[in-house]
């Protein structure tokens, strides 16, 4: 085997180590970049799962809501109606007292 002579390394130049350099930093960067674009992304799932249920919650309050208003009216509805029932019943017991006392008074004349 023939040996060659031994190749010359020459050393770099200076704009190959500034051009490498620059290459390493913008890599650095484009890292930095994408794992913070990462984050954001995954803030950004987390704020919408948030979202979400905070709406299904004023859903969930705004039925509440409705139910109550509906079921005060119906209860304001009742109790008008259970006035005017007091009201006949009061007029109805002032009949049959006089209706009652009239009838006395008819038996009392006939013995």
């Amino acid at each position: 085997m023939k040996q060659g002579s031994p190749k010359k390394t020459r050393p770099s130049s200076p704009q190959k180590q500034q051009s490498q350099e620059i290459f390493t930093q913008v890599s650095t960067e484009n890292t930095q970049l994408q794992f913070s674009l990462g984050e954001r992304d995954v803030e950004i799932e987390r704020m919408k799962i948030t979202l979400v249920a905070l709406n299904e919650k004023l859903a969930v309050t705004n039925d509440i809501k409705l139910e109550l208003s509906q079921t005060k009216d119906y209860f304001e509805e009742s109790e008008g109606k259970r006035g005017d029932l007091q009201a006949h019943i009061d007029e109805s017991i002032l009949k049959i007292k006089a209706a009652q006392g009239e009838n006395d008074q008819e038996h009392s004349k006939l013995t």
